[in-house]
This record gives C-alpha cells, sequence and structure tokens, in this order.
C-alpha cells in the first residue's frame, strides 16, 4: 500500500506516490507539515493498479486541519460538528447466505468489460453500486438535537457522481403513504413535485434534527448593514492602507452580528 493525503502540501517522497508502496510488514517514515489553512482533506491508499480494490474495501478517511481563522467564525464543533464519507458498495449473494436475499456479509467488487470493435483492445465499466454507505455504514441515520450543524462531505466511491440536497421530510408527499422508495419510483405528479423540491436548496437552511424544523438564513438588514459600513468605511478620505483595515473591521462587526442572530 502506499498512504496519499488528498491536498496535503508535502514533499515528493511523502505524496504517497503510486510506486513507492510498501509490502505486509515493511514501515516507512513520512512527514506531514499540516501548515496550511483550516480545510477538509482525506486520505486513501495509492498502490498503483489497485488503489479502487484497497479504497473500496475501506482504506481512507478524512484529515481535518484547523485554524485560528476558522476557530474565530464560531462554527459548530464536537458532537455538532458530522464528518460524512459517503460511498456506494455492492455485496455478495449465495444460496448459503444467511442474510436477507442471500447475503454473505462480503462486499463484491463486480465489473463489467466492454470492447469497441470485436478483438479490440478491452476496457472496463466504471463501477457503481447499489447500497449507499456514510461512514461504513449502509443508509444509517443519526438524531441530532434541533441546533446548527456542521456537515463535512466526502465522495469517496469509486466513480458515481453524487447530487446532495437538504429538504424538510414533513413537506414530502412520499413519505406520507407506504414504502418511500416505491412512491419516489412513481410518476405520481405529487411525487415527482416532491422530488424536484428536494434537489434543490431554498432561501432557507435546514437544520437536521428533531422534528427537522428549518431556520431562517441571514437577514436582510444585516448583511445590508455590513455592506453599508464597509463602504462608508472605504470611501473616507484617510488613505488606501487605512480605508482598507477600516472595511475589515466594519465587513467582521457585520458577521459577528449575524452569528449572533442565528444562534438566537
Amino acid at each position: 500500500m502506499s498512504v496519499h493525503v488528498h491536498g496535503a502540501l508535502t514533499n515528493g517522497h511523502d505524496d504517497g506516490w503510486a510506486h513507492n508502496v510498501l509490502a505486509l510488514g515493511d514501515t516507512a517514515r513520512t512527514r506531514y507539515p499540516n501548515r496550511q489553512s483550516a480545510r477538509t482533506m482525506w486520505y486513501h491508499d495509492h498502490a498503483m493498479a489497485v488503489t479502487r480494490f484497497n479504497v473500496y474495501a475501506g482504506l481512507a478517511g478524512f484529515w481535518l486541519i484547523r485554524d485560528r481563522n476558522e476557530r474565530s467564525l464560531g462554527l459548530p464543533d464536537g458532537e455538532r460538528e458530522i464528518p460524512l464519507m459517503i460511498g456506494d458498495r455492492n455485496l455478495e449473494t449465495s444460496p448459503a447466505g444467511r442474510g436477507p436475499g442471500g447475503l454473505t456479509g462480503r462486499m463484491l467488487y463486480k465489473q463489467a468489460g466492454f470492447t469497441f470493435t470485436p478483438g479490440g483492445q478491452p476496457g472496463e465499466v466504471p463501477i457503481v453500486g447499489p447500497y449507499s454507505l456514510v461512514n461504513g455504514r449502509i443508509w444509517p441515520f443519526v438524531d441530532v438535537e434541533p441546533r446548527w450543524h456542521r456537515l463535512r462531505l466526502l465522495n469517496a466511491s469509486n466513480s458515481r457522481v453524487l447530487r446532495l440536497a437538504l429538504h424538510d421530510p414533513r413537506r414530502d408527499p412520499a413519505r406520507t403513504e407506504g414504502s418511500r422508495d416505491a412512491q419516489w419510483a412513481s410518476g405520481d405528479a405529487q411525487v415527482r413535485a416532491a422530488r424536484k423540491a428536494a434537489s434543490r436548496l431554498s432561501g432557507r437552511l435546514v437544520v437536521i434534527g428533531a422534528g427537522c424544523r428549518t431556520a431562517a438564513g441571514p437577514s436582510p438588514a444585516f448583511r445590508r448593514h455590513g455592506r453599508a459600513r464597509a463602504r462608508r468605511a472605504a470611501g473616507r478620505a484617510r488613505g488606501p492602507a487605512r480605508a482598507r483595515r477600516d472595511a475589515r473591521r466594519a465587513a467582521q462587526r457585520g458577521r459577528r452580528a449575524a452569528r449572533r442572530a442565528w444562534r438566537r
């Protein structure tokens, strides 16, 4: 295996290049300075020709960097900071399987091949699995308090492109009767409207929690207040350096006022 931290600033030896692999029992010393601004990164195996198999098997995870600027924003942390590593997998079935539908409990990497012409160069169809995993569990859920939460999202699928959205289940007609999957697969006009509404974000921000209540976004008054003060500060005849400093301070005051309003 060869560990690559995706997005990290490192030298070439420590970057996890594909041919710099370790066999079972080998050790290596790798340096990650982490002298970067706050960001969400991830690490994964990067061994030549088998990266897709090893990531599919679970050799991947989050790599988070924090700094003073991030802490000054007052973002939700602790239990209210939720990393979500999303992937898709397929599972093996067998007549001897003890699980539902003959599931054996083992993952299955099943990939189809193709050729454009008879006897031509073979190719591979990108794999997509029918089961969605979040942090290694199939279709999980989490109960949280009705407060602001920070979600860190990572698409760790081999090839699947994700389109994510937030929605309020109370306004989802597909949840009112019968199976949700059956309802969403139907051609009912009401269900199609719910699917369309769930695929986009409105001007309101969703607080995921008990009752899935929604909270209004930043007040337009707060936004106008911060911008107006910044413009006034920038327009004063005080020299460019001082004007820029005053504008930054005015914008910071506006953002702090908006955050205090949201927390109420």
